[in-house]
């Protein structure tokens, strides 16, 4: 089983929300980079994180915030990215900084991990009923995006 502790960023810090209401937010941590640094020093081997503003807005809005936990969590860790995620250039973006999985946004139901690779998005059938394993198939994956 892997755990995956979240941030959640508004205005650059992590919060918690109150039935996902923005204007309930409380900060926990001014700086997410550290709170990044803290979930991978007590054992955990992923960082979830959202940009709440991003997710609101369409797109990036806690780049530095983001960058800063990528930079902070390093090669200890995995960090996933969602939030604000709505096209190509930001998947391409998050991934050479260092994210090891993107969280795409939109209309469409999420269909499950996906394989990143090269140029390609593969990508299943939204009416099928369970998601393939992409990551079984003969390709390896280096960096994965969930659609």
């Amino acid at each position: 089983m892997i755990l995956f502790p979240a941030i959640d960023l508004k205005d650059g810090v992590c919060v918690r929300l109150v039935k996902g209401d923005l204007d309930s937010a409380t900060i926990y941590n001014e700086n997410p980079g550290e709170q990044a640094r803290a979930f991978i020093d007590i054992g955990f081997s992923w960082v979830h994180v959202v940009d709440l503003d991003g997710a609101v807005s369409g797109g990036t809005q806690n780049e530095e915030a983001v960058d800063n936990i990528l930079w902070c969590v390093g090669d200890r860790g995995s960090v996933q990215i969602g939030g604000g995620i709505r096209n190509r250039a930001a998947v391409d973006n998050w991934l050479e900084k260092g994210a090891t999985r993107v969280i795409l946004d939109g209309d469409k139901r999420a269909v499950g991990v996906k394989c990143f690779e090269g140029k390609n998005l593969y990508r299943a059938d939204p009416n099928a009923a369970e998601a393939p394993s992409y990551v079984e198939k003969e390709y390896r994956c280096t960096r994965e995006v969930i659609l």
